[in-house]
């Protein structure tokens, strides 16, 4: 729905695949978590400045799936 009421890009729309990945990462589908995270990463860094807590947050969102897929978790 957000894709289609918001623009491209639109932070909503990256909150959405960020929470999307959550998802999908607790599930242990970290092949399908990975490109949501990577894209909704794309779009914030494109949106917000660097270091912002949403950015900040997919990122260790990312390592953390990265860790678990190399059972380090």
């Amino acid at each position: 729905m957000y894709r289609k009421a918001l623009p491209e890009g639109h932070h909503e729309i990256a909150r959405c695949l960020n929470n999307l990945a959550v998802l999908y990462k607790n599930q242990e589908r970290c092949d399908e978590a990975e490109p949501l995270f990577l894209r909704a990463l794309e779009m914030w860094l494109k949106a917000l400045p660097e270091g912002h807590p949403d950015i900040v947050r997919c990122r260790n969102n990312l390592a953390t799936l990265y860790r678990s897929k190399e059972g380090l978790l």
